[in-house]
């Protein structure tokens, strides 16, 4: 049997197994067809992004997948260079149990902490994706209640649904992603430590950004964190 702690002794084969588990866990039946249309072209890639960040980072027993997905749509939504995989994710984030409105709080988290310009944007990828799912009138008239608020100055903005645990870590995510705010994710670390969130689950988070941010952005995450933990 896979089991998440043994991920890095697993064979060639077995990761690419669990690969493609995780990514239907999060996409459904047709969830790998957009990356393996690239076997063609990119064969090594198509194996990058199944065995590595599917079948090891995003498996990793060390926070839970529904808690990884919402750390996804943050990062993606503060970057704003990635509206296809930002649209998957939001799709993918409400297939494992999160609400239209806890992937709102997220992408407004995410600008809101990091400065991003791009809130527009991940809102319309938001509304796409919960059109194309047939969201409920509430669901679309928070939407437009959250794109108004974005446009006050200063943004008006306070998540109702979300625990300071979970806003903390996808805070985390954003900031380690666009690596435009050192202090600001310090903070951030310090308040996941204080809301119960363990080293061992922020560190996780920083480290799943390298496979959406890149290595550097994570490495200088990491260097964060570090500062954070022995400031405690």
């Amino acid at each position: 049997m896979i089991t998440g702690d043994s991920t890095w002794m697993l064979s060639d084969a077995a990761r690419h197994e669990l690969g493609l588990d995780t990514l239907l866990r999060i996409g459904g039946p047709q969830a790998a067809a957009p990356i393996t249309a690239m076997n063609d072209i990119a064969p090594d890639l198509v194996r990058f992004a199944i065995d590595f960040a599917y079948g090891e980072v995003l498996s990793r027993p060390g926070l839970d997948l529904k808690m990884r997905q919402l750390c996804t749509v943050a990062a993606l939504s503060a970057m704003g260079t990635a509206m296809p995989q930002l649209r998957w994710h939001i799709d993918g984030a409400l297939n494992v149990g999160w609400a239209p409105s806890d992937i709102l709080d997220a992408v407004m988290l995410s600008a809101v902490n990091t400065g991003s310009a791009v809130i527009g944007r991940s809102l319309s990828t938001a509304r796409e994706v919960f059109e194309a799912r047939g969201a409920g009138a509430a669901d679309l008239a928070a939407l437009d209640d959250a794109s108004a608020r974005w446009c006050e100055i200063p943004p008006v903005f306070e998540s109702l649904e979300l625990d300071q645990r979970t806003k903390a870590l996808i805070s985390i995510a954003a900031l380690t992603a666009v690596a435009n705010a050192p202090a600001r994710l310090k903070a951030h670390i310090r308040a996941a430590l204080d809301a119960g969130a363990s080293r061992d689950q922020v560190i996780e988070v920083i480290e799943q950004m390298a496979v959406y941010a890149g290595f550097p952005a994570a490495l200088n995450g990491i260097a964060a964190a570090r500062d954070s933990f022995e400031g405690q």
